[in-house]
């Protein structure tokens, strides 16, 4: 409701105001009447107005002055002068000067009534574009904090903090800890995204909630995979065992005691510094992996000896990286090699079942996320009562597992490939085949290749992002760090020898770059 008021120092004509349009209807109402300037000014402290009609001529403070001191208050303000023909220029001037409308007395109530109603289109526009620019200010923040907390190769932690402080996110205390929170069996319980969002929705609220006055900020995001991060700042000496580790028990409970669904939350080892955000990720959802082994619907601190002692980090990250690629990209040769290799890891460390389980879970997560992504329906796809969590862990061996997972992969892909981009296909086979060949140039840049196929450079990352799930960046350094692991795998170059032929000028760059990519050293890569 919009709120209006009347200002005018003759009797009548504010008793008038009161009735001569049906204000409900226009989504207004009458929220002040007033004879003089003071009145007015105590009444904006008290309501907060949207539209203020003005007598020009009245007792002390004239409409003039008045409405330029309401418009220093409150610019958002409309203004608009209601005069007698006598005070028209004056009007008209002040119009000039800012105000927003003016009408002549006398005026019929249609006169009103057409003025009115431009100035409600023109708040509701305002409105619109200040809950646009809300939507827009939220997604620039979440894609900001997603690249924050996965610090990709490139980017730089100073420069997407101050981008973050730009649009109001600090961090004010010395320690993170980071949490990445998953709805349980989130694919076998709903069928479609606006559920799922919905949950989301209410773990957000409930989880700020329950934090609410603690520590020092706490931001919670939506990450891929349908999961969800939170990042609580706080101050060294900050009690987490008694206020955080319980508000995460209470918000478990809740959840389970109101909705027909349980979380489970992965948490990092609490880091110093902002630099220490990305790695204290990595531990969460390594903890967050463990729910496999050690059940669903609670809370896990990532235990680096349990880690080692159950050998829960053997597993490839980058392995789901390159499937969900491949199914963007409808790969099913590439599909077909990661679950080969997926499966010669699991024989080559002789791993229990539970493990190649949680290995095989991780790509059904991938494939029911991709569907999700390119708004597919999972009951349509594979029929009512699909339980793939459950399929697979009732498989009696792995290959009939891999197998299982490998026809579910197909199917996935099979639902989308009419939808697939031919143009997009074409192009980013030629950004890829570009890269390729000129991978060794430590010079390469985004730039340089889109002048290599001929396009302009937004052009290309929007269809790489879209058709390869990946940015040009990601591409070459995937290039380059494969091509770098060809020639480490034949035993006679140096690292240094390497990373100079990949196109990286840093041999410490370059082992941290191979590191993040394969799990280990390309030094230890070498002698293994």
């Amino acid at each position: 409701m919009l709120n209006v008021l009347i200002a005018d120092d003759e009797m009548h004509f504010r008793n008038y105001m009161n009735w001569v349009l049906d204000w409900e209807s226009l989504g207004m109402r009458i929220c002040a009447s007033c004879k003089n300037g003071e009145e007015v000014l105590k009444a904006v402290q008290e309501e907060h107005v949207h539209i203020a009609l003005l007598d020009i001529n009245m007792p002390g403070m004239d409409g003039l002055t008045l409405a330029e001191r309401l418009k220093q208050e409150d610019q958002e303000l409309l203004v608009v002068f209601v005069t007698g023909y006598s005070e028209f220029e004056y009007a008209r001037r002040a119009v000039k000067m800012g105000a927003d409308e003016y009408i002549l007395k006398p005026f019929s109530p249609e006169e009103l009534m057409e003025v009115m109603g431009k100035l409600r289109l023109k708040l509701l526009k305002r409105q619109e574009e200040d809950e646009q620019k809300k939507i827009d200010h939220a997604i620039v923040r979440d894609e900001l904090l997603k690249r924050l907390i996965r610090l990709e190769t490139g980017e730089s932690q100073g420069e997407l903090s101050g981008m973050l402080e730009n649009l109001g996110v600090c961090f004010p205390g010395n320690s993170f800890l980071v949490s990445v929170m998953e709805i349980d069996n989130i694919y076998q319980m709903r069928k479609n995204q606006e559920d799922i969002s919905l949950h989301k929705f209410c773990i957000k609220n409930m989880a700020e909630e329950v934090l609410e006055g603690k520590g020092r900020a706490h931001l919670i995001f939506s990450e891929y995979e349908d999961r969800m991060v939170s990042i609580f700042n706080y101050d060294e000496g900050f009690p987490l065992e008694e206020e955080v580790f319980p508000a995460w028990e209470k918000l478990l409970v809740l959840l389970e005691e109101f909705f027909s669904f349980t979380v489970t939350i992965g948490m990092g080892c609490t880091k110093k510094g902002g630099g220490q955000i990305a790695q204290a990720y990595q531990d969460a959802r390594k903890a967050l992996g463990e729910k496999f082994l050690l059940g669903t619907g609670r809370s896990i601190l990532y235990d680096k000896e349990r880690g080692k002692r159950t050998s829960a980090d053997y597993y490839r990250a980058e392995l789901n990286d390159r499937l969900l690629h491949a199914l963007r990209k409808q790969d099913k040769a590439e599909v077909c090699t990661v679950l080969g290799e997926m499966a010669a890891t699991v024989k080559e460390r002789h791993l229990a079942q539970d493990y190649a389980c949680m290995a095989m879970s991780g790509m059904m997560s991938i494939c029911l996320s991709y569907i999700l992504e390119m708004n597919g329906n999972i009951e349509e796809i594979y029929g009512k009562g699909f339980q793939p969590y459950t399929n697979l862990y009732n498989q009696p061996s792995l290959d009939e597992g891999i197998a299982f997972l490998k026809e579910s992969l197909e199917k996935a892909m099979d639902a989308f490939k009419n939808t697939y981009s031919r143009r997009g296909i074409e192009i980013s086979g030629q950004v890829e085949e570009y890269i390729q060949e000129h991978f060794s140039d430590p010079e390469l840049t985004v730039e340089d290749v889109a002048a290599g196929v001929y396009l302009d450079s937004s052009y290309i990352r929007r269809v790489v992002s879209r058709q390869l799930g990946c940015t040009v960046s990601d591409l070459i350094l995937r290039v380059r760090m494969n091509e770098a692991k060809k020639l480490l795998d034949k035993g006679d170059v140096t690292v240094s020898q390497a990373a100079e032929l990949v196109g990286f000028g840093e041999p410490g760059y370059f082992s941290k770059c191979f590191k993040k990519s394969f799990g280990v050293s390309p030094k230890a890569y070498r002698e293994k």
